[in-house]
């Protein structure tokens, strides 16, 4: 028995059964083993009602299905494009298909199923409040709208209508894109494994009514629980993008990335409870927002916390201008370690806001202090190495015996405007600076008693001037001497000792001091440990300071040495507010020669553990070794023996990208200004010769030996270099080198001048 229509448009009615409807060619088909042709429209009955569309099959009239859970049936088609028009008169929802499956649409749907062979299904939502539910691992895909749920599968790409949608993506395991359209969207992936999303999904944000990009549309994606557990991952936030990247201590990813266009204005990162590195590339169009959760802020825990490393690289079509200055606003202090705030920066770009973040990049503090000389300034320049620009003075209280010898009649006065308010009372004679005249008048004034004498003569206010009153005034202007004082200057380095993100300054004495060493704090300033001897204080020559992590575990230690009279390299690591001795290594050169070493740190084989690089002091032929973080001697580099023996410096840095630092070797004292520098690689050679690159000045200014350190300036990932020229420099200029890989070569990039009174500047 057959059904066959004729002209007009034909229907056939189902009965109220649950029934399977089998559409093989156009308006033909198949209901209850009955047989129709011709029949443009087909409704269901009051129970579950399966359409079915075979390879062929197509109506041109429309599908009904009334009341029960109904189903268009797709998958024996191509790719489809179902879109939704409003809910259904009895439940489900009405809509049509684009490219005539079915002609005039069809009502009163429950659940639709696409293409099995396609990957470009499509389906869209209507102009309400909706909820779309995506796992492909139960699997269940459910669309919510005006009380109504639609269940669909095997829909590749899903659009929103032009109120909110909110997509809740549990798992996906094929591409898929998903577009908000208008209002402001929520893209959720909040399954707390980043690797149930093994397929790629790109997402476009949409419009509001005006077609005007919306105030909010945004992503959220959560990494915090699943099977990751402590594991710790790099993320990889770009304009466009989220994805991971591979490294050398964590498993491989099966997440497949999330993909967006500058429709969307949030994007959110919530990683594992491991220590993450965020590498973040500001865009133009979406703010991101990084969340490190733990480990715990009351922890400096091992990897020393999650890093937020932004990449301020140039975005095309526009130049990302560079960070003017600090840029960083903390907005929550938890145990002294500010963990929650924002990065801004010059328009056109959008913000980068953090939370639980422990480190950070473009925070470099670039130390210069004067090196040496009997009349050395306490002080250090914290300059900033992205702008060149001066942050601010820390004064050190390092100083040689105490001025008791010191005639007052040799001191320079304290002039009129410098004069410490302490001293203001010593003014004896009212010429507005205290001098040796104002000593002689208490001189003249000894033994007279009360009334016979301007009171201020009075120094220790017992009633009389006398010799006490000689002593507490020579002691006063001692004391304010010795805060100016130093004869031998100020070395320094920058590390992370406390965790809160923020480099300190470690200073350590300079020639003719005893060996001593003093942390200030990376924010204000302020001192955060008394000057600590670290030395026997009879070695007077000077130390020489480097930080970095020698074990693996993620803190930092410093290693120090001495500019002569030892060969010792000796390890420290910060407790509280002081330095404890790990461990001592003798750096191996010449045993009879009585010059000291110079110490260095940095990664050369990218295994996150530095090593340590030891130089020749003054006096010794030049050389350089490399050692473990325990003392174990795995290289040494031949230098030139135009170096001389004035003594060389070491820095080094990841100049190319690549994760492996370069050491950089400097001349001392009528050196030549000369550079060399010895590649990094995965394998560090036991032996290796450095590479000359040449001298950085000439004439007598390539008399004086040099100073370096390198810093990323600019975010690109690449170290820059910074020259200094050391005591008795001829120059006050600090040069900017850039790096080019392609020549292997430097060329200068910017400098700024330190104070011309000083008689060096040492780098750190």
């Amino acid at each position: 028995m057959a059904f066959i229509g004729g002209a007009g448009t034909d229907e056939i009615v189902g009965p109220n059964a649950a029934t399977d409807w089998q559409i093989s060619q156009k308006n033909q088909g198949q209901v209850r083993g009955l047989n129709f042709e011709q029949v443009e429209n087909l409704t269901g009955g009051t129970k579950v009602d399966t359409f079915e569309f075979l390879t062929n099959g197509s109506l041109s009239g429309k599908i009904e299905g009334l009341a029960g859970a109904d189903i268009l049936d797709f998958t024996a088609l191509g790719a489809q494009d179902v879109r939704l028009s409003d809910i259904g008169s009895v439940d489900g929802f009405d809509g049509t298909t684009v490219g005539g499956t079915i002609g005039m649409g069809f009502a009163n749907i429950n659940a639709i199923a696409g293409s099995t062979s396609a990957t470009t299904d499509k389906l869209t939502g209507i102009d309400a409040t909706a909820l779309w539910t995506i796992d492909s691992q139960t699997p269940s895909f459910t669309y919510q709208a005006k009380s109504r749920t639609l269940v669909f599968s095997n829909f590749e790409e899903l659009t929103g209508g032009s109120k909110v949608d909110k997509f809740d993506v549990k798992a996906t395991s094929f591409a898929m894109i998903l577009n908000g359209e208008g209002d402001d969207d929520f893209f959720n992936f909040h399954s707390g494994d980043l690797d149930n999303y093994q397929g790629k999904v790109t997402i476009h944000g949409g419009a509001d009514d005006n077609g005007q990009p919306d105030q909010r549309d945004r992503i959220y994606l959560d990494d915090q629980g699943g099977d990751n557990g402590e594991e710790r991952f790099d993320y990889r936030l770009e304009p466009h993008s989220v994805t991971w990247l591979q490294t050398n201590f964590a498993p491989d990813r099966t997440f497949a990335g999330v993909y967006f266009d500058e429709t969307m204005e949030f994007v959110r990162l919530d990683g594992t409870d491991g220590v993450n590195r965020f590498s973040v590339r500001p865009s133009e169009f979406t703010v991101f927002y990084v969340d490190g959760n733990e480990p715990g802020v009351e922890d400096c825990p091992p990897g020393g916390g999650d890093f937020l490393e932004l990449d301020l690289a140039p975005l095309p079509p526009v130049d990302l201008n560079p960070v003017t200055g600090p840029k960083i606003t903390f907005t929550e202090i938890v145990n002294g370690r500010q963990t929650k705030g924002v990065w801004t920066f010059d328009a056109p770009h959008k913000e980068v806001q953090f939370e639980s973040i422990e480190r950070f990049n473009l925070l470099d503090k670039l130390t210069v202090s004067d090196d040496a000389g009997f009349n050395s300034l306490p002080l250090i320049d914290v300059i900033s190495p992205t702008t060149l620009t001066k942050y601010s003075d820390v004064v050190t209280n390092f100083s040689s015996e105490p001025l008791e010898a010191f005639s007052i009649f040799d001191y320079p006065v304290f002039q009129p405007g410098a004069m410490p308010a302490s001293l203001e009372r010593l003014d004896v004679n009212n010429d507005g600076m205290v001098s040796p005249k104002d000593l002689q008048i208490l001189l003249d004034h000894l033994d007279e008693q009360p009334g016979q004498y301007d009171p201020r003569l009075d120094a220790n206010r017992d009633g009389s001037v006398n010799v006490i009153d000689i002593s507490s005034f020579l002691s006063a202007i001692i004391i304010e001497a010795n805060k100016n004082h130093v004869v031998g200057g100020v070395r320094t380095t920058t590390a992370d000792l406390n965790c809160d993100g923020l480099d300190e300054i470690i200073a350590v004495s300079g020639a003719n001091l005893a060996p001593r060493i003093q942390v200030f704090n990376g924010v204000n300033g302020e001192p955060m440990s008394i000057s600590q001897t670290i030395g026997d204080p009879s070695n007077t020559y000077g130390v020489y300071v480097s930080a970095g992590d020698f074990d693996g575990d993620g803190m930092v230690e410093i290693a120090t040495s001495m500019e002569r009279g030892s060969q010792a390299v000796t390890i420290w690591k910060w407790v509280d507010d002081h330095f404890e001795k790990v461990r001592s290594f003798d750096s191996g050169f010449d045993p009879n020669a009585s010059g000291g070493v110079r110490v260095s740190t940095g990664d050369l084989n990218g295994d996150l553990t530095d090593e340590i690089i030891v130089s020749t002091g003054t006096g010794r032929n030049p050389g350089v070794s490399i050692f473990s973080g325990a003392g174990a001697l795995l290289g040494v580099v031949q230098v030139d023996a135009a170096y001389g023996r004035g003594g060389i410096t070491t820095t080094t840095g990841d100049l190319d990208g690549d994760g492996y630092d370069e050491i950089l070797i400097l001349a001392g004292r009528r050196g030549g200004s000369l550079l060399s520098y010895v590649p990094g690689s995965a394998n560090i050679p036991a032996n290796s010769t450095a590479i000359l690159l040449g001298a950085l000045y000439t004439g007598d200014d390539a008399l004086s030996p040099l100073s370096g350190v390198t810093k990323d300036a600019d975010g690109d990932g690449d170290d820059e270099l910074f020259i200094g020229q050391l005591s008795d420099g001829r120059s006050s200029i600090v040069r900017k080198l850039e790096w080019n890989d392609a020549i292997d070569q430097f060329f200068d990039d910017g400098f700024f001048e330190t104070d011309d009174e000083w008689t060096g500047d040492f780098l750190g």
